[in-house]
């Protein structure tokens, strides 16, 4: 995981983001779940830190899959999504046609489009992307 951190902490020296959005830890993907860890060892609170916010991201059929009590991926940040960011989300997802499955799978089109209205419905929108927030620091 150190040499992960490492390699987060010069793309962040580099970028300066104030967000950054990763895995979650209830991710089934051992790769995943390392980037987080160093996600979140390259960036630990300190002064002058440019990252203010560090979150969880769902990634359909990887995010939850882990049956550890204690890991489970909890929203508590919602983005509700409009016509024009769901095409935006649907065309990026084209890029990775390698990774897109044929419906019933979690990473079908169709998968994705119940999980955002799933999300929405829970905040009482048409679609959202959940997020679970690890860290807000505001100024």
């Amino acid at each position: 995981v150190l040499d992960i951190a490492k390699v987060i902490e010069k793309v962040i020296v580099g970028y300066q983001p104030d967000t950054i959005l990763t895995h979650s830890s209830s991710d089934l993907n051992i790769d995943h779940r390392q980037v987080l860890e160093g996600v979140l060892v390259a960036r630990r609170p300190q002064p002058g830190c440019c990252v203010k916010r560090v979150a969880s991201i769902e990634i359909p059929r990887a995010t939850g899959w882990i049956p550890s009590v204690g890991k489970e991926f909890i929203p508590n940040y919602f983005v509700s999504l409009d016509q024009v960011d769901w095409q935006a989300k649907c065309a990026a997802l084209n890029c990775y046609a390698d990774e897109m499955r044929a419906f019933p799978h979690a990473r079908s089109m169709e998968g994705l489009d119940a999980l955002s209205k799933y999300r929405g419905s829970s905040i009482g929108v048409e679609r959202a992307e959940a997020i679970m927030m690890l860290r807000w620091i505001e100024d």
